[in-house]
Order: structure tokens, then C-alpha cells, then sequence
């Protein structure tokens, strides 16, 4: 449990920053872990990386921020981590899929990247209903062979063992139905 505990402290250190510079290093100190091995885990358990979800939580806020308030795009763009209005604009329009000055017009639909929470849930211990049941006695038949060589030479040697055996196996399976039906070998 110490993990799922630490994990959130470091989301929480990670929201708690989105206008400062993030230390990986940092966040990873709060789950007792490397770096590398935070960024690992963080990755695995939410299908992105630590620094795709810090750039989609910033332009999230980015957005919202720019289109309820009077601020200019480069105060918006600084405050977020972006050096200039450009590279700014187009990591805007490329997740919001407009740009920052046609946000802040009446009706204007921007994305939202939620803050991420830890759950942890454990699945099965499902009840389940079944039956023990005893069949006839069965026999199996068919043929074995080993194949060598490079797989090329294998699947020629696959389709030729097909092929060579292919009347005997509808032999046997012909007479595997005749002992379903009572028949067998001595003609009982």
C-alpha cells in the first residue's frame, strides 16, 4: 500500500507545481523510488508518460485560463512553461485543436484533462456454478513427426506431412463416427 500512497503524493506534488518547473526526480523521492523507476510505473499504470500528462494537464489549464480571462497569450504561455507565443500556440491548437486567440470566442470548444486520482481495485472472486461429469472412454488417434531445418523447409516439410497422411486421417475420422454409433474394429 505504501506505493499506491506514494504514488498519489507524487501526483500531488506534480498538480501542486504545473506553473513551476517539475524535478522528476522529486516526484519519484515521494514514492521512495528512482526516477526511472517512477517514470516506469507512473507509465504503466496510466497509458502515458509523466511528461505527456504534465504538457495535457498545463494546456488543459492553459485553456481554461485563457478563455474566461483577460490575460494576454504570452502571460498564459509563461505562466505554463512555454518560452514563446509560438511554440505555445501550437501545442495549444495541437490538443485543444484551435488556436489560443479562438478560444476565448463565445461557444468555443476546448478539451479538458482531468486530474489524475490513484484507485485501486482488485477483480475476480466471482462465484461460479459447475459440474463434475464423466464421459465414456475416448480414443485418440494420429500421426507424429519431427521437423528440422530452417522454417521454410519446415513448412514444405509441414504441407508435404499434410498432404501425404491427408487420406488416412479422413480414413480414422470416418471410423471414429462408426464407433460412436456401436461399430467397432471386429464388426460387433
Amino acid at each position: 500500500m505504501d506505493w499506491v500512497v506514494g504514488l498519489q503524493k507524487a501526483i500531488n506534488y506534480i498538480e501542486d507545481n504545473l506553473t513551476e518547473t517539475i524535478d522528476y526526480d522529486v516526484a519519484a523521492a515521494q514514492c521512495f523510488s528512482s526516477s526511472y523507476h517512477f517514470q516506469r510505473v507512473f507509465s504503466i499504470l496510466t497509458g502515458f508518460t509523466v511528461g505527456e500528462c504534465v504538457r495535457n494537464r498545463r494546456l488543459s489549464l492553459a485553456g481554461a485560463e485563457h478563455a474566461v480571462s483577460d490575460a494576454k497569450i504570452i502571460d498564459v504561455a509563461m505562466k505554463y512553461g512555454y518560452e514563446s507565443p509560438d511554440s505555445f500556440a501550437k501545442a495549444f491548437q495541437k490538443f485543444h485543436g484551435i488556436l489560443p486567440s479562438q478560444a476565448r470566442k463565445n461557444g468555443s470548444k476546448l478539451k479538458s484533462f482531468s486530474r489524475l486520482v490513484l484507485k485501486f481495485s482488485l477483480e475476480g472472486g466471482n462465484v461460479m456454478n459447475y459440474r463434475v461429469e464423466k464421459k465414456p472412454e475416448m480414443i485418440f488417434t494420429g500421426y507424429k513427426r519431427r521437423f528440422t531445418g530452417t522454417p521454410a523447409e519446415r513448412m514444405d516439410q509441414e504441407c508435404d506431412f499434410y498432404v501425404s497422411t491427408r487420406t488416412n486421417q479422413y480414413i480414422l475420422k470416418g471410423l471414429s463416427h462408426d464407433c460412436d454409433t456401436g461399430y467397432n474394429k471386429s464388426g460387433q
